[in-house]
């Protein structure tokens, strides 16, 4: 897995001016839209039109939120950097996300 960041804190505490509720809110919605886009990556493999699409809306939810690794990800599927091991390391930098997301 890439150095990248997973969640790069600095952004998601200017996105949300510090404020606990609001940051709280805001990673709830990325969770449940970084969950479906990321099903929707995977559903969408072999129609590189879908999956196109898919990995560009991650890709701008991902930058938007502040998870620089997983949009990295999108960013190489939209490119055409589609194997097995770009998927599987999609689902694990999510997991990896969500997990030190649920620290916050």
């Amino acid at each position: 897995m890439s150095e990248t960041l997973l969640v790069d804190h600095a952004r998601l505490n200017a996105v949300t001016n510090a404020d606990p509720e609001l940051r709280a809110e805001l990673v709830e919605l990325f969770v449940q839209q970084a969950e479906r886009r990321v099903l929707e990556c995977e559903t969408a493999c072999s129609d590189d039109i879908q999956l196109g699409r898919a990995a560009h809306a991650l890709r701008g939810l991902a930058q938007s939120f502040g998870a620089p690794r997983l949009a990295e990800l999108a960013l190489g599927l939209e490119q055409g950097k589609r194997t097995p091991a770009q998927f599987s390391d999609l689902r694990a930098t999510l997991e990896a996300t969500l997990r030190e997301l649920a620290l916050l």
